[in-house]
């Protein structure tokens, strides 16, 4: 049936929104298509698990991953053992974006500072400015430093929750582990959360877990995103104690992770073998790039703790990125990250992709005179 027209149009009203949404600009990420370019610009892993290992994920999936309501019981069970902790003190969400949300949405209190780095995830503003939060920047300085007291000093009595990237991105770089400490301990004088975001655990050196088992204001998130290279599958997953644990439940759709994205995990954590194996062999190709990069007057700003290599060209910016895309190579330009000036940055890749880097760099920056 044709539904008549109206002779009156609809007044020109604006939509009712979230007055804190309406101080929050997003850039639209532009989608490229990946041809047969390597992309090392948005720290996944690029070349991606081969053909045989995804098509033996592939050979797992059974109709009721694509058709069923999925159960992540079996992931959390599993984690919590890999961990040492009790299923209880285990959440799985999807991506630990999704985690990271909803711990902002439980733990944040408006009209509160959330104490973060500067710069950091992006998210971590936008989530506070979603719920009336107030961002407490500690900076990093030209070199990579941040004032270590300052970030202490940044934990109140008006202070909700502490976001804390360890390894912090973009700058690669990691809290000395008694910093950490002493800022969770700070913390826990005023019943304050701090979420320990470690997207890039196992590349880094240490973790924030086994101050959980003294602190129950410590919520460390993980991701199967960097060391299982796992992105497009959007699961990852908290460790804290049962009560953080319980809140982020009771704040979850029951549903949130996809059959898929489950399957997936459990595929990661039985295959961990290929992906630790990868991790050793990122790393020797990591080494490949730093070591062309110093001999042609490059500075790596690299603490190894993470999956990707910050390195400042300074004015030779333009040309090595010219020479990257020439080969076919695309990196992550953070010449406007004013503690990044002049840098580019590389996710690790294989040492037979890091030897096609190392040649596009030599040829387009000569070495220093002697």
């Amino acid at each position: 049936m044709e539904i008549p027209s109206t002779q009156h149009p609809a007044p020109n009203m604006p939509l009712l929104v979230n007055p804190a949404m309406r101080g929050i600009v997003r850039t639209a990420w532009k989608q490229v298509a990946r041809g047969g370019a390597v992309r090392l610009d948005m720290n996944e892993m690029d070349p991606p698990v081969d053909a045989g290992l995804f098509a033996e994920f592939l050979a797992r999936l059974v109709p009721h991953d694509f058709s069923a309501y999925p159960s992540t019981a079996a992931l959390v069970d599993r984690l919590a053992a890999r961990e040492g902790v009790a299923p209880e003190q285990v959440h799985v969400g999807p991506g630990s974006d999704g985690v990271i949300a909803t711990a902002f949405a439980v733990f944040g209190i408006p009209g509160l500072k959330v104490a973060q780095l500067e710069p950091s995830f992006g998210m971590y503003p936008v989530y506070c400015r979603m719920h009336g939060l107030t961002p407490a920047f500690v900076p990093f300085d030209a070199g990579l430093r941040i004032d270590e007291d300052a970030l202490l000093r940044a934990v109140d009595e008006r202070t909700c929750f502490v976001a804390l990237a360890n390894p912090n991105s973009p700058t690669g770089t990691m809290l000395p582990r008694e910093t950490l400490a002493r800022l969770v301990r700070r913390a826990a004088e005023f019943g304050v959360v701090v979420m320990v975001d470690e997207a890039y655990y196992p590349y880094s050196s240490y973790t924030a877990a086994p101050l959980i088992a003294e602190y129950p204001n410590v919520l460390v998130t993980r991701s199967f995103s960097k060391y299982f290279g796992a992105a497009g599958m959007r699961v990852g997953y908290a460790i804290s104690s049962p009560e953080a644990i319980d809140w982020l439940k009771r704040a979850t759709d029951s549903f949130e992770v996809c059959g898929l994205s489950v399957a997936a995990a459990h595929f990661c954590l039985d295959r961990e073998d290929f992906f630790r194996a990868r991790m050793l062999e990122n790393r020797r190709g990591a080494k490949i790039i730093a070591d062309c990069c110093r001999a042609h007057g490059a500075k790596v700003l690299d603490a190894g703790e993470a999956v990707f290599l910050n390195i400042r060209f300074g004015d030779r910016c333009d040309a090595a990125l010219a020479a990257l895309e020439r080969a076919d190579v695309r990196v992550k330009d953070m010449r406007g990250v004013p503690c990044l000036a002049g840098c580019l940055r590389i996710s690790y890749t294989t040492p037979e992709v890091a030897r096609r880097i190392a040649a596009a760099i030599a040829a387009a920056c000569p070495p220093p005179s002697p």
